[in-house]
This record gives structure tokens, sequence and C-alpha cells, in this order.
């Protein structure tokens, strides 16, 4: 939310409102004409995308993300992630794995990594446009290849904008333009975490080369030029971190919007099949390490998952993508999130036997903490069930209730809850009282919320939510 929040402030003073069509009652999810392009280049496969490198000589493989997504391996973030998370493969499939000992398998990526610089995909600029802001943030030491920095990119069209995430250099022909715009060398800078472009700004052309993602890759200790993807979602293997918000024209003024609903008709209908055949695929690089969870991910089946007709059947509780974030109210302690996502029925990944409730599992609910610390639940027979990461599903949604029941709860001894939860939605937030957990849903009771809660959230059952992002999740 602080790099949109940024995006959106170069947004408001670009020249947004002076492009030929009218936008004025313009939808994202309605539209059908080819606005931009994704900005990189790519040839389609059956179930990826493949990125060939700016030397032509190798290529990444590379898989699609949902804009709007809440489960691994499609983000991190349950509060509904509103940026597409693409994830670029060094390898090809397992087999491009060598073993290096019992257990141990790795990459080849050279002598300091020289293999995966030269594969490394280039972003380039989708339309005609502006570099508004580069921006520098130092590195986080063993996640990155070489400990490069972390850059963002704000690249402004007019009518939308991107800002890359996750940059983690630049092609020489930006470096040599920054360099005489303000006498930066940004692929050498390690200074101060600031805009290095200040108030200036450059043009740049379509197609022109923008920036390089990160490279998430730790070589093995022992086994010089071996890499792995230590502390990532891919960790047996190195991975491209290629993830950008696009901001562009909604209802309300601006906001992050599904870049997917940009291509074209066409483009978006032939991505989205490429999409739902890597749900599918239980080879497949990104999932097949997710299978015990494949009922969440496999949920958001729709690349554009902020794009369905009946979201007022959340009645008030699928906002901003269904995140909420706990509030400093009256008690509660600002530690928590819940999180509603729908489910995406008419993908093809679409399977109602992953679902206890079946067909009328319309919903997923889920919670997490910023503290490090599990929820601690007291189940019906007063055993402590430990869970980091609580994923239900709603089998009942309705005016402030729903019944939710619980799966994998107790990482140490998966087990299943039912809890009937109340909730009151308010202007941008809402209040939740949290039921007793049961072993069955007629022993699930409702409970009540009187005046007296709202003044006396104790941070646990009685929590106040607000949609303000806060960091930590």
């Amino acid at each position: 939310m602080r790099s949109t929040c940024i995006l959106l402030s170069v947004f408001l003073m670009s020249c947004f409102g002076s492009d030929e069509d009218d936008t004025v009652n313009w939808s994202t999810c309605n539209n059908s004409q080819v606005r931009m392009n994704l900005p990189f280049s790519y040839t389609k496969d059956t179930s990826r995308l493949i990125v060939r490198n700016e030397a032509d000589d190798g290529e990444v493989y590379v898989h699609l993300g949902a804009f709007g997504s809440h489960f691994n391996p499609l983000t991190g973030h349950n509060y509904g992630d509103p940026k597409s998370n693409i994830v670029g493969f060094f390898t090809n499939s397992d087999n491009d794995l060598e073993e290096l000992e019992l257990g141990l398998s790795a990459f080849f990526g050279g002598v300091d990594g020289s293999v995966l610089e030269n594969l490394r995909p280039v972003y380039r600029a989708p339309r005609n446009g502006t570099i508004q802001e580069i921006s520098y943030s130092a590195s986080e030491p063993g996640l990155y290849l070489n400990d490069e920095p972390l850059w963002q990119l704000v690249f402004d069209m007019g009518d939308f904008a991107i800002r890359f995430d996750h940059v983690g250099k630049f092609p020489q022909e930006l470096v040599d333009a920054v360099q005489a715009k303000v006498g930066v060398d940004i692929n050498t800078y390690t200074g101060s975490e600031i805009n290095i472009l200040g108030s200036q700004s450059l043009s740049w052309e379509a197609n022109a080369p923008l920036a390089y993602p990160q490279i998430i890759a730790s070589e093995v200790v022992g086994y010089p030029g071996y890499y792995v993807g230590t502390n990532s979602a891919f960790e047996d293997r190195p991975t491209v971190q290629m993830e950008f918000f696009v901001v562009g024209p909604v209802s309300t003024g601006f906001d992050e919007v599904c870049v997917y609903k940009l291509v074209g008709s066409t483009e978006e209908a032939a991505l989205q099949t490429i999409y739902e055949l890597d749900l599918l695929n239980a080879t497949s690089q990104r999932f097949a390490g997710w299978l015990d969870t494949n009922w969440q991910w496999r949920a958001e089946g729709s690349l554009c998952m902020t794009c369905r007709e009946d979201t007022s059947g959340g009645w008030g509780l699928f906002e901003r993508l269904g995140g909420w974030w706990e509030t400093d109210e009256y008690g509660s302690d600002e530690n928590e999130i819940f999180s509603l996502a729908w489910i995406s029925k008419v993908s093809d990944a679409y399977n109602a036997g992953l679902y206890l409730g079946g067909t009328g599992t319309d919903w997923l609910v889920s919670r997490r903490r910023n503290d490090g610390l599990p929820f601690q639940w007291i189940m019906e027979d007063f055993s402590v069930a430990t869970t980091y990461y609580p994923v239900g599903e709603v089998l009942n949604l309705a005016p402030n209730e729903m019944l939710v029941l619980w799966r994998d709860l107790n990482d140490a001894s998966p087990r299943i809850a039912y809890q009937r939860v109340a909730f009151i939605p308010g202007t941008a937030r809402v209040f939740v009282h949290w039921g007793e957990f049961s072993d069955t849903e007629s022993g699930a009771t409702l409970p009540a919320i009187d005046s007296n809660d709202f003044t006396n959230s104790n941070g646990n059952t009685l929590v106040w939510y607000n949609l303000t992002w806060r960091p930590g999740f």
C-alpha cells in the first residue's frame, strides 16, 4: 500500500485525462480494447510464457499470477494483493536441477551468478511515456542475487501508470540518461533512500528497455556457482521476482487495476487459459510444491480477482479486495488482519470437490498476525490449536453473520473447527465478534453484539477493523 500511495500521488500530477479516450465512465472489468501490453516481450507456451533474454541466447519460464490474490504461492499477502505477482523460473523443469548431495539439489547459475544475470529478462515500456520516479532502498542481505538493492520505478503513460517493484538493476541506456539528467549512476548508487530523479522526469519510448527485475538466489555453501531460492516460496531453485502495480481510472478516481484487463479481450482470454492450465498442472514449477493447499490457491482461478458480478454477497466485507486491518480503537492492538476471498467458480481450475462445503462454499476467510506469534485458539474439548496462517471455508454468509469451517488448524496435528461470527459493517470499518469453536456445525453458536461491545474491544474475540494498511502482513 505504501507503493500505491506514492504511485497515486505521481499519477495525480500526471497528464491523466488528456488521452483521446473517454475515461469518465471507463470500467476496467468491462474493457475489451488494447490499452497496453504486458511490460516484457514473450511467447505463449501451454501453461506458461517464454521470455527470452536481451542477448536472445537464453530464456526464462514465466508463470502468471492473479491480480487480487490472497494465498501462497500466488502471494504472501492475504489482504488481497493489488498487483500481479508473476514468477520467472530459470529451470525448464526439475530436470534442470543438479543433485549436489543427498536431499540437496540446486541450479548452476555460474560464478558470481553470471548465468542468472545473462538470463534475466528485461522490462520494456508498453507505450510512450515518462519515467517519473526511480527510488532506491538498501539491499536485503541473503535474499537477492549479489545482495542487489531494491529499486522502484514509476512509468507514467498519461492514462495509466506502472510502478515496477523489486527492480535489481537498469539497462545502460537508462543509466546514461539518469547520469546526464541528475549526475547519478543508478547501477552503483548506495546512498540515501530517495527518489534519485527528485522533481525531474525522463521521456521514454515504447519498447525501450526500462529495468531488470530482482533475482531471488542464494549460493549454496560449499558449492560455488550453485543457487537455490532460500526464504522464498520456491526454496529449491532461483527465480525472477516480476511484480508491478498498474494504476488507472476507476469510479472513485484512480486505483490499482488488473493489467490483464488492459491487454485486449483476445490476449486476456489466451492468458487466462494459460493460467488455468498452470493451476491444473500437477508438475507446475509454481504450484507442485503447494498441492496440500490447492483448495486455497485454486479458488483464485481468474486472472482478475476483482471482477465479479455479485461481490455484494459479501455484505460489506469484500471491499478493497477483502482485507481488513485491526485498528487501535477501544482496546484493539493492531496486530491482526482478516480477509475475505471469493472463489472463482467460472474458472476451469474450480473443483467443488476440494471444499468440505462443496458447491455451497463461495468464499474463503483467513486471519494473520504481524507480530510473529501464532493464533492459539481454545477448541471445544479445551485443547489449544496453534496455527500461524488459519484459512477456512465460509459455509454461510448473511447480513451481520457468517459460519466458518476452519481447516488444517493446529500445525502439529491438523483438525477442523466450526465458528460462527457476528459482524457490523460501517463506513470503511467493521466490528467483529468471533464466536466459540465447535467440533460440529450445530454446536457453533452465534455470538451477540450489544452496544457496550463497541467500546470494549479485547483484540481477540471483539475486534475493530478498518481499511487502513498497516505493515507486517
